[in-house]
């Protein structure tokens, strides 16, 4: 079990341990009706994000974080889904089709850093107090950052 700052057994009861103490549960939101199956995310009164996943329009199982980990819930999710390709590639698994369209986050930063795989720099995206590092071949960055200034001129 992961336990939060707040979650740990001496802290403020969370709304799991709240059922068990016998006191009213916090009362949770809806995902969103659009999502048939996945992940939505809403920001609790005292600014953590709770996490629903969703199967067939219904919410399943819920987990509360500081905003700081999210990066930690996308992080995995990501890591899952190069998993998966990486095991269809090898004809372990059928391939996963591409979508035709790709969900977005607006970013409030974006930098370098260092990364621990080899041959690589960190792509770090910020989103809010949340921040995820992308794996990113050292010979592309160069690549990356014209193409970049391209689409730039294009879009002004």
């Amino acid at each position: 079990m992961i336990w939060q700052d707040n979650d740990s057994p001496s802290g403020p009861p969370t709304s799991a341990r709240a059922n068990r103490e016998g006191q009213k549960p916090v009362s949770t939101q809806a995902s969103p009706a659009e999502l048939v199956d996945g992940l939505s995310a809403t920001v609790e009164k005292d600014g953590r994000v709770k996490f629903a996943l969703t199967r067939k329009r219904k919410a399943f199982a819920h987990l509360t974080l500081p905003a700081n980990q999210a990066g930690e819930i996308a992080a995995n999710a990501l890591g899952g889904a190069y998993d998966a390709h990486d095991q269809a590639l090898m004809g372990l698994v059928p391939p996963a089709e591409r979508k035709t369209s790709y969900p977005f986050v607006r970013i409030t930063g974006l930098g370098l850093g260092p990364c621990t795989i080899e041959g690589h720099a960190c792509l770090v995206v910020r989103v809010g107090a949340s921040e995820l590092g992308l794996a990113f071949p050292k010979d592309k960055l160069k690549q990356f950052a014209q193409w970049l200034a391209a689409a730039e001129s294009l879009n002004s």
